[in-house]
């Protein structure tokens, strides 16, 4: 039985993807994906109430609706990443592949993502 006042928990193993729908519908406002993370699969995050995900550099490919369903208003992603087009939303692949890929930090303003 974990205590109630447990504030953060600490996993020392090296974790590379992260798995199908691992995370989805629980509520999230907050996530830190670990720099070992290679690929994060389909629906890993779905419908949570996400408005901001740094992606590290190292993330090569995000799976189908893998951040769909949250509030996100700003993604930070490493260059050359491969999207499925249901991944994020609001058409941020599109925007991202026809800017050539870039690593950068995306803004969402109304329904059009924009790089800064």
């Amino acid at each position: 039985m974990l205590a109630s006042s447990l504030a953060a928990v600490s996993v020392k193993i090296l974790v590379t993807a992260i798995g199908e729908g691992a995370f989805s519908s629980r509520n999230l406002t907050d996530v830190i994906i670990p720099g070992s993370v290679t690929s994060i699969e389909n629906f890993a995050f779905m419908n949570n109430r996400l408005t901001y995900v740094n992606i590290p550099p190292v993330v090569t490919i995000i799976g189908r609706e893998a951040f769909r369903g949250n509030e996100l208003s700003a993604v930070t992603i490493g260059a050359n990443v491969t999207i499925d087009d249901t991944a994020i939303g609001n058409r941020f692949n599109e925007v991202y592949t026809s800017l050539g890929r870039p690593a950068g930090t995306y803004h969402l303003f109304g329904f059009t993502w924009t790089r800064q």
